[in-house]
């Protein structure tokens, strides 16, 4: 992608959609800005796109667009947990893809609104089930990380992927740090409550862990070989993370 950096905006192509764009900052959140015209992807979907096309794509395949029509990608088992962002649009259409939401109301596999709950500790799903499983900011948000991580790992197929993002800048530091005690059936607050936005109307969720470095480590332990990719969209511009496991 040719790109000229200009202070607050830069030019290219969307790797998402494939749309020309003079990407402009709108918010001070460098990676939840410079959004798509088109597909509204923000620079944080870009950078895991960069990552999903590495992994997957051929030499003329450059967009996620693209990619969803290309063999062998398109049979892939897909799944994607969550309700926002720009991939579903163009993953919707593969075969094999699933999507799903948790509400803590709603049983585990059951259907609200033609949507399935799925809790990332216990998934439903059985053994071996997906290629590659997409998530964006989401590890954050679960009370137990390392557990819905294992379920990853059980839910994919040998050499499947996970490629993810969690809240995290380039020069992100070691340690993982947990911000609430989870070992009761309630939450005791280690640190002050942070919450974000969940995609629902008015909806928001508490962040339990603040991801360090040593998640690579930590998720190598459970047979996740786990590296991270960065992204630079200019020269100059702040690297942004992606971080690609592969079940062994």
């Amino acid at each position: 992608m040719s790109t000229s950096l200009v202070t607050e905006e830069y030019e290219g192509n969307c790797n998402i959609c494939g749309t020309h764009n003079r990407f402009k900052r709108e918010n001070p959140r460098t990676r939840e800005t410079f959004l798509c015209t088109m597909c509204r992807g923000s620079l944080r979907y870009r950078a895991q796109a960069d990552a999903i096309l590495r992994e997957y794509a051929g030499d003329d395949v450059s967009t996620i667009g693209t990619l969803i029509q290309s063999e062998p990608f398109k049979p892939l088992a897909l799944y994607e947990p969550g309700i926002v962002g720009p991939f579903r649009r163009f993953f919707r259409s593969m075969p094999q893809y699933k999507q799903s939401f948790y509400w803590d109301d709603v049983a585990e596999g059951a259907m609200r609104d033609g949507m399935v709950c799925q809790n990332l500790e216990k998934l439903t799903y059985d053994d071996q089930s997906f290629d590659l499983i997409v998530s964006s900011d989401v590890f954050e948000h679960i009370r137990r990380p390392f557990q819905a991580f294992a379920e990853v790992r059980r839910v994919l197929k040998q050499g499947g992927r996970h490629i993810f993002s969690i809240p995290a800048n380039d020069g992100l530091r070691y340690d993982t740090v947990s911000r609430v005690d989870t070992s009761s059936d309630d939450d005791v607050l280690l640190l002050p409550a942070v919450y974000h936005g969940n995609g629902t109307a008015g909806g928001r969720s508490l962040v339990y862990t603040d991801f360090g470095s040593d998640v690579v480590d930590k998720l190598g332990d459970i047979g996740l070989s786990t590296q991270i990719f960065y992204y630079s969209p200019a020269p100059g511009f702040p690297r942004q993370l992606t971080f690609v496991s592969r079940r062994d």
